[in-house]
């Protein structure tokens, strides 16, 4: 099987290059992958977003689908809510990857638009990837939210949550996201990103390191937690809770500083 891949990554594109692009796309009826990389893209708009989702359930057998809307600085609410119904009506998605952040940051009412999308791909997805550098308007409101929708896809593999540089990320978040996994029995890698996210503590740690033991199917964990509140007490208790993962092959722990050992150790012991 051809795997077809449409890439796209310009400063200059507007939303007359999006009508165009999405005529050509529909001619691509064995597409089966579409990545669109709109980074720093500011002549997009709402508009341009909603024609280009206009033409993904046309593509039928499309599988794999990343889209990064990232500085995007004319896509809004309404850009978001016109993608998540794309997904809606598409449902046959298997991987997809999606970014935001920079100028119209995704707030919690974009990001529950988007989970219901998520969550309404059902068994399809079997990967998952969402980037939310620098949202400071999200909060455990929506990502609450996003956990409860992820939590029905039952068949999903592989998780990657990213909130590097979101203010309002804190423990409780943290917790959220850590409870919302379990149940998930197909999880076989589980990705988390708190990066500079300054009010996250060891308590968030301690929500996340009870909750590890618990899934059973994890065979690679990568947590960032760079520049945060943590220290090293809190990272050497996720460090033994780790350890009795039977299944785990591949640990990436990013932090700043104290758990050199710890690192050494697990990584000499998996």
């Amino acid at each position: 099987m051809i795997f077809n891949l449409y890439t796209l990554n310009s400063c200059d594109v507007n939303d007359d290059v999006m009508q165009a692009l999405t005529q050509s796309l529909e001619e691509l009826q064995s597409l089966q992958g579409l990545v669109l990389h709109l980074h720093g893209c500011g002549q997009v708009s709402n508009e341009g977003i909603k024609i280009l989702c206009e033409g993904f359930p046309k593509l039928s057998l499309l599988i794999s689908l990343s889209v990064n809307l990232s500085n995007c600085s004319k896509v809004s609410l309404e850009g978001y809510q016109a993608l998540s119904k794309a997904l809606k009506e598409h449902g046959s998605i298997q991987e997809l990857n999606l970014s935001f952040g920079g100028y119209k940051r995704i707030n919690n009412q974009g990001l529950e638009c988007l989970s219901d999308a998520i969550g309404g791909l059902g068994l399809s997805l079997k990967k998952l990837s969402l980037n939310f550098r620098g949202c400071a308007d999200l909060s455990n409101e929506g990502v609450k939210h996003l956990m409860r929708e992820i939590n029905t896809l039952k068949e999903l593999q592989s998780l990657a949550l990213k909130f590097p540089q979101c203010n309002n990320v804190m423990d409780d978040e943290l917790e959220t996201l850590s409870k919302g996994v379990l149940g998930l029995n197909d999880l076989e890698n589980l990705s988390f990103n708190f990066a500079y996210c300054k009010q996250l503590s060891n308590k968030g740690l301690k929500a996340l390191s009870e909750v590890l033991p618990e899934l059973e199917s994890i065979k690679k964990l990568n947590f960032g937690f760079s520049n945060c509140a943590t220290d090293r007490k809190g990272l050497k208790e996720l460090d033994q809770s780790m350890r009795k993962i039977k299944l785990l092959e591949d640990v990436r722990l990013v932090f700043t500083g104290g758990l050199d050992s710890i690192i050494e150790e697990q990584e000499g012991n998996l």
